[in-house]
């Protein structure tokens, strides 16, 4: 009768031991693919509106929604840094040989590049939030996060009004080029340069 208990004492730690060790071999949930069909519109087409522009930012998988939040907020600032300083750029590019300025007068990169630094201080004032859309989804090592999305706008008088201020330092440095300048030719580019500052006066630099 003893060996019967012990030989089911025995039988029972086996089955306990078993049971433990299927557990632990168990692997955490795997990911879900995400059902990307019950994501807002305006996540994967931006609206359109005259006097505004619209971007949407997109967070990495963070740890809290706050987290998320403030990522989304930077990938959409980043966004409109990028597409002013090209729109810039752009512009620039076909300005200056339509006045046939060299790059010395002026370079659409450097331009760009100021602008783009110019608005970058101002850019938490000037993109707005709009609507918010959250997504729970898996990071790289499993855990559990959260995904946000974020619609901004731009209004485009706030961003003129940014320009209009480069463009009076621009003008106020080619009336001083031309002034100082030693040769009439040096003197008529940085003249035409001073011309063209002064046309975007008249109308509105981004539309």
């Amino acid at each position: 009768m003893k060996n019967h208990q012990i030989i089911l004492l025995s039988l029972f730690t086996a089955l306990v031991i078993l049971g433990c060790s299927s557990k632990e071999e168990i692997s955490p949930t795997a990911p879900q693919t995400t059902d990307i069909t019950s994501r807002p519109e305006w996540t994967m087409s931006v609206p359109e509106e005259q006097g505004r522009l619209y971007f949407v930012g997109i967070s990495k998988v963070k740890a809290s929604e706050s987290e998320a939040r403030g990522d989304a907020m930077k990938s959409a600032r980043k966004q409109v840094a990028e597409y002013l300083g090209s729109d810039v750029k752009s512009k620039f590019q076909e300005v200056s040989m339509s006045h046939g300025l060299s790059s010395q007068v002026v370079d659409p990169s450097i331009l760009a590049r100021e602008f783009q630094e110019q608005v970058s201080e101002k850019l938490v004032e000037l993109v707005k939030d709009r609507k918010w859309y959250l997504e729970r989804e898996f990071d790289s090592s499993g855990s559990r996060g959260y995904k946000l999305f974020v619609l901004t706008s731009l209004n485009l008088p706030e961003v003129n009004q940014q320009f209009n201020e480069m463009a009076k330092l621009k003008k106020n440095e080619a009336a001083q080029k031309a002034k100082e300048a030693d040769d009439k030719l040096t003197k008529e580019k940085w003249e035409t340069s001073l011309k063209m500052w002064k046309n975007f006066d008249d109308e509105d630099f981004f539309k």
